[in-house]
C-alpha cells in the first residue's frame, strides 16, 4: 500500500513479529563466536606431536614460522628467553637447554615450548633456521 496508514499499519505488524522470530532461532542457528587463538606453547605442542605424520621441510616451514611468530610477540623482539640461541646462534643441544631452563625458571611457557620444539631437531637443522 502507497499510502501512509497502509505502510504504518504493515510497520506496526512487523516489529510485532519480528521479536516473535528471534525468540523461535534456536542458539545453534545462530552465528557462533569464533574461537580464541591457540596460544602460543600450544601451537608448539600441537606440531611436535604431529612430527612423525609431516615431511621434514613441511615441519621445519613450521618450525620456522613459530620462530617468527615468538619474535613478533611483546619482549620477544630479541629472542626473549631464547636470545642465545636465536639471535646469537648458538644452536647447540646445550644452549637451547639452557634456554628451557631459563623460561622455566622465569615463567616463559612459551619459550619452554619452543625449546622443546627446537630440541626434536637435530644440530644441523636448528642452526639452518
Amino acid at each position: 500500500m502507497t499510502d501512509d496508514g497502509g505502510i504504518n499499519v504493515k510497520l506496526r505488524s512487523w516489529a510485532n513479529v519480528k521479536p516473535a522470530l528471534l525468540a523461535v532461532v534456536s542458539p545453534v542457528e545462530r552465528p557462533a563466536a569464533p574461537d580464541p587463538p591457540a596460544p602460543f606453547w600450544a601451537l608448539c605442542k600441537s606440531l611436535q606431536k604431529r612430527q612423525k605424520q609431516v615431511t621434514v621441510e613441511h615441519y621445519l616451514g613450521c618450525v620456522r614460522h613459530l620462530v617468527k611468530k615468538f619474535y613478533a610477540m611483546p619482549g620477544n623482539g630479541v629472542g626473549g628467553s631464547l636470545h642465545i640461541v636465536l639471535d646469537d646462534g648458538n644452536t647447540d643441544r646445550e644452549s637451547v637447554e639452557w634456554c628451557h631452563t631459563y623460561a622455566r625458571e622465569h615463567g616463559d611457557k612459551d619459550g619452554m615450548a619452543l625449546c622443546d620444539l627446537l630440541l626434536t631437531l637435530t644440530d644441523e637443522q636448528r642452526e639452518a633456521l
